[in-house]
Parts: C-alpha cells; sequence; structure tokens
C-alpha cells in the first residue's frame, strides 16, 4: 500500500486555508473535501 500523499494534519490545514481565503459556503466546502477524500480513497484502493 502507497503511501498518500499527505497528512491528515496538511489536509486540515488546506481546509482551513480554503475556508480563510475563499470564505466558501459549508455545502460547497463540504463537496470539496468529499470529492478529495472520495478519490484519495480510489487512489489508495488502486495502489493495492
Amino acid at each position: 500500500m502507497s503511501k498518500p500523499p499527505y497528512t491528515i494534519d496538511q489536509f486540515e490545514r488546506a481546509c482551513e486555508a480554503l475556508d480563510t481565503t475563499y470564505q466558501l459556503d459549508t455545502a460547497i466546502r463540504n463537496t470539496i473535501i468529499d470529492r478529495v477524500l472520495t478519490a484519495a480513497l480510489a487512489d489508495e484502493e488502486g495502489a493495492q
């Protein structure tokens, strides 16, 4: 299994940066996060 290219801490910091830079609507922010996590999980499963 390959290591993800980022840590949970880095991901959370990126989310905070999105919030402060773009002040996204919560639904839009959650959609972005959901898509990123889904893609990361798919990559991880594909690597196994």
